[in-house]
């Protein structure tokens, strides 16, 4: 046994375990703890300092933020701030999360393993297809294919509200650039593996305009974290036109060089 262990004093460890329990704490979190090795590291990366619990807004400690993310759930270790210095976006009013889009991660199934890793449940199937046959079947205004790139968001939760009576049509004629569906499962991740938390979780989806279904190109990609009235919340996929408007769909500006 460590240290801890055998240099604790039994005082210390009720004294520590009243604390928690003012907290809400109870012997059901201590196990997820013992057989959650992703939450135990949370947990201590918090208490430690080095897990940030929240998503950055200054570009320093978003490039640190992703390049650790990238080590552990890629294993890809790069300065990603020498990689793109070159090719930032200047930040505007409340674009402040980043989202880097990493050349050797361009597949739903790399980013799907991601999902299971982290212990995040997924509906398996978008329109007849399973995850693993999704590859392909989408034009993107952005594609990590062509090279790794950063884009900027609105730091939000909820997809844009600006955006709720905007089709993917519309958007395109105002010139909006827009979240891509491979985008939109990279933030979800980030967020998730930064705070523990899910996008999307109300009556809103992100409709990923910057995503096209082939063949036809007539259909956009929407996600969302479906839990309302649900027994086994997960991260979804759905789909709605390219000339549809409802108030409950959104998609989230970008701002890129792309």
């Amino acid at each position: 046994m460590g240290s801890l262990v055998k240099e604790t004093p039994y005082s210390e460890i009720t004294a520590t375990l009243e604390v928690l329990e003012r907290q809400g704490i109870t012997r059901e979190h201590f196990k997820k703890i013992r057989a959650d090795s992703v939450f135990a590291k949370r947990l201590s990366g918090v208490a430690c300092g080095t897990w940030p619990g929240s998503m950055p807004v200054h570009d320093d400690y978003a490039f640190n933020l992703w390049r650790k993310f990238y080590k552990e759930i890629f294993d890809i270790d790069e300065d990603l701030y020498e990689a793109l210095k070159r090719a930032i976006p200047e930040s505007q009013f409340d674009f402040s999360w980043m989202v880097i889009m990493h050349k050797r991660i361009t597949s739903f199934t790399q980013i799907f393993r991601a999902f299971d890793y982290l212990g995040v449940k997924y509906a398996d199937h978008f329109l007849g297809f399973e995850i693993n046959e999704l590859d392909g079947l989408f034009a993107n205004e952005r594609d990590p294919k062509n090279g790794s790139y950063l884009i900027r968001v609105r730091n939000r939760q909820e997809a844009d509200v600006e955006l709720k009576d905007l089709s993917a049509d519309n958007l395109k004629t105002k010139c909006i650039k827009s979240i891509t569906v491979l985008e939109r499962l990279m933030l979800e991740l980030i967020f998730f593996w930064t705070t523990g938390g899910h996008l999307d979780t109300g009556s809103r989806l992100t409709l990923c305009s910057g995503s096209r279904f082939l063949p036809g190109g007539y259909k956009i990609p929407a996600v969302r974290w479906f839990n309302q009235g649900h027994d086994d919340p997960n991260q979804h996929l759905s789909y709605g036109t390219c000339s549809f408007v409802s108030t409950g769909w959104s998609s989230r500006q970008v701002l890129s060089w792309r």
